[in-house]
């Protein structure tokens, strides 16, 4: 069991040091060549390695709680440092989940609890395949991610074919009459 915790306290505290690492690297090489040489040594995909220069860098060395993952720090990291420090400390001290914190700031805060409520995916694509989906979506103007979110996920969950596309003058319509109504 001691092992196990060791490991998972590791895996969790390497996810801060490449967070600094990459700190360090975009001031010394600039973000481009650091996520570039990022990606080639930890085999990370982008996006993983952009959460971690981002929650690096929101939490300080000080500021971080060791006895909390790294997801603890990223639950939280959308609230004022005062209220993170505060939901941290709490967490640590009553063992709450990164979920039951991230709630409690929320309600503290007044905050929408939109995170909660939405997963974020990130996609990798071949370029040919990037190409034939932008143009299934409605050519380069068209929002690939409410496309993917709101037609190709749902296709793919219930292996019908959608209806819905996307138009951008559509969109832009609704939002005009939207504006005027308002």
């Amino acid at each position: 069991m001691e092992l196990g915790r060791t490991i998972a306290t590791l895996q969790s505290s390497s996810k801060f040091w490449i967070g600094d690492f990459l700190n360090y690297g975009f001031r010394t090489y600039g973000k481009k060549v650091s996520y570039d040489l990022a990606e080639q040594a930890t085999g990370w995909p982008r996006g993983n390695l952009y959460s971690c220069a981002y929650i690096a860098a929101k939490f300080e060395p000080s500021r971080r709680v060791e006895s909390l993952s790294f997801h603890h720090h990223i639950s939280v990291a959308g609230f004022e440092p005062a209220v993170a420090d505060k939901l941290l400390a709490e967490a640590a001290e009553l063992g709450l989940t990164s979920r039951q914190i991230q709630k409690a700031g929320c309600e503290e805060t007044g905050k929408k609890n939109d995170r909660l409520n939405n997963i974020q995916v990130y996609v990798s694509l071949l370029e040919s395949d990037y190409k034939a989906l932008r143009e299934r979506a409605g050519g380069p103007k068209a929002n690939l991610s409410w496309y993917i979110g709101n037609v190709v996920i749902p296709e793919w969950l219930t292996g019908k074919k959608s209806k819905a596309s996307y138009s951008p003058q559509k969109n832009h319509k609704q939002l005009k009459k939207a504006a005027q109504n308002e």
